[in-house]
């Protein structure tokens, strides 16, 4: 049977620039159909295979839970994701990196990030509060 393998677009930080950039990649179909935003996610948190990027989702991240209603995808990561991250750099690409890397995604154009199953301000103090939905425009240079 042929298995063919999707590319995806994952997006990480570039090493240098701390610009955020994408990174293409083959994955198991089979993984993708039956859980693709859950295994888009351990992509990134898991971070890229080119070596001239790096990952911003922190160390010890957990996905607790993932829905998605109409067009925006709640995750609802552990407290890893906010209280081990450590530049707004790298805060502010984090989400960034999920925002771009799940809006490619068709059915999705928004991202709701819960933590530990709460609503809380999140990066409020970079412009990224959690309590509203964030779209890819948000980024737009």
């Amino acid at each position: 049977k042929d298995l063919r393998k999707p590319i995806v677009s994952l997006y990480f930080q570039d090493n240098l620039s701390k610009e955020v950039s994408k990174e293409s990649r083959l994955i198991d179909s089979k993984n993708l159909l039956r859980e693709p935003y859950q295994e888009l996610l351990k992509m990134l948190i898991s971070g890229p295979e080119n070596e001239n990027l790096e990952k911003v989702i922190p160390e010890g991240t957990k996905i607790n839970q993932i829905s998605l209603n109409d067009d925006i995808l709640t995750i609802d990561f552990s407290n890893e994701f906010v209280e081990k991250s450590t530049d707004d750099i790298k805060r502010y690409n984090s989400v960034n990196t999920i925002v771009k890397t799940l809006t490619e995604l068709t059915e999705i154009n928004g991202i709701k990030i819960i933590i530990d199953g709460k609503e809380i301000d999140g990066f409020k103090e970079i412009d990224l509060d959690f309590k509203e939905i964030i779209t890819a425009k948000k980024f737009e240079k």
